[in-house]
């Protein structure tokens, strides 16, 4: 890289690097020659120019899987073709996927998986209804809030269907909007311009899942478990919302701050903040340019999957991003990350914290933090020596079981 990530220019799509870079030299060029400037400047030079720069700048910002129609008929077909084995459920989980409608009319893609009454008792692809008799009650509800640029129904959802249903749980996601499936405001993917939005869609479909789950005796205790940005989520919902989430939080590799490598200088993020408008707007100019995949930020990719195969498997999926982050999305996760941060202590629920010591994507200092300074009295952290960011999916798989196996004990205790 040409500059460290500390830098203001870290992480700006290459080719407005590049002309960032030239700029400056190219105008000192142009005014000791101004034979070069006139022949530059004409019409057929800067035709060209524009022939050149345009289409790659046009390739980065506006691509076909912003679309959540294409998305989802990408998405089949992929499914179709690829077949993957750790997609379809195993016996003896019911399984469903439904588009979930929120209050501004988005269709966000939800899947709910529990098991059934014994394998094999139901088609996994059938959802029981009337007059079928329930299925039997789980030990506990799971709501599942997935990360930045992640999604509930592919590999991450499914290995936590495969092991907390096998362990006897209800499993519940809801994809965000501009994620995976889920339609996004103006057509944009990883476009989430309003955090509170968001949170009001996951906890919505949340007490819809509960209240609709036909549990006999009444419903089990509800736990959340997020990843990542998931895990801020996972923190409000367990902090504002006790009635719903009556069991507790599982935090992993949570959002609490974003690791200092990952972000720009502090006069960057005020600039761009004040560029873009406060929190949760998204109309006018400033709302047209926080859709803007430019977010100056490290590619996070990189320092996500130790484990490269999960990575092509993450990647390799229709609602693969593979841009910067947008800019109104880049403020709200800022904006997020400071108000948890200045909140720890206040933190007064039963939870359960899963970290790698080398996450370089969010902070282990903060999860340490939230567990040394939280109210809570029902506090557990577990620190992955040497362990990157996603925990359940990109570590090598001694690491991922040890991972659900300290999730599921910590939910055993508490039923």
């Amino acid at each position: 890289m040409l500059f460290p990530h500390s830098s203001p220019l870290a992480g700006l799509h290459p080719l407005l690097l590049w002309l960032l870079c030239t700029l400056p030299a190219l105008g000192a060029l142009l005014s000791r020659v101004p034979s070069l400037a006139s022949t530059l400047t004409s019409p057929p030079s800067l035709l060209l120019i524009c022939l050149l720069v345009f289409p790659a700048l046009l390739n980065y910002l506006f691509r076909s899987n912003d679309s959540a129609s294409k998305r989802r008929l990408q998405f089949a077909e992929h499914v179709k073709r690829l077949q993957p084995a750790w997609h379809k459920p195993a016996p003896g989980c019911l399984y469903k996927e439904a588009y979930f409608v929120n209050e501004r009319g988005m269709a966000l893609m939800s899947m709910v998986a529990r098991p059934a009454a014994l394998p094999g008792d139901f088609p996994h692809d059938v959802w029981p209804v009337s007059p079928q008799p329930p299925p039997p009650k789980p030990k506990a509800v799971v709501i599942f809030c997935h990360g930045y640029s992640d999604s509930c129904t592919w590999i991450k959802g499914c290995t936590y269907r495969q092991h907390l249903v096998d362990a006897g749980y209800m499993l519940a996601g809801l994809e965000l909007e501009g994620h995976g499936r889920s339609d996004g405001l103006n057509a944009s993917l990883r476009y989430v311009p309003d955090w509170e939005a968001a949170l009001a869609d996951v906890e919505a479909f949340a007490r819809k899942t509960v209240a609709e789950g036909r549990f006999i005796g009444g419903a089990p205790k509800v736990f959340v478990a997020g990843e990542s940005m998931g895990g801020a989520l996972a923190f409000d919902l367990a902090d504002r919302f006790p009635d719903l989430i009556t069991g507790g939080a599982i935090l992993v590799s949570p959002m609490c701050a974003i690791h200092e490598k990952m972000k720009p200088p502090p006069a960057v993020i005020e600039g761009f903040r004040a560029v873009i408008g406060k929190p949760g707007s998204s109309d006018g100019v400033r709302g047209a340019l926080g859709k803007l995949p430019l977010a100056p930020s490290a590619d996070i990719g990189d320092y996500c999957y130790k484990d490269q195969n999960m990575r092509v498997i993450a990647e390799d999926v229709p609602s693969f991003y593979g841009r910067k982050p947008r800019l109104a999305t880049a403020r709200e996760l800022l904006n997020v990350t400071d108000r948890i941060s200045a909140s720890l202590g206040s933190f007064d629920r039963p939870f359960l914290v899963l970290h790698g010591s080398a996450d370089k994507v969010t902070d282990p200092a903060l999860s340490q933090m939230l567990f040394d300074s939280a109210k809570s009295k029902d506090k557990t952290i577990k620190i992955y020596d040497g362990a990157w960011h996603v925990l359940t999916t990109g570590e090598p798989e001694d690491v991922r079981a040890k991972v659900f196996k300290d999730m599921i004990a910590w939910l055993e205790k508490r039923l």
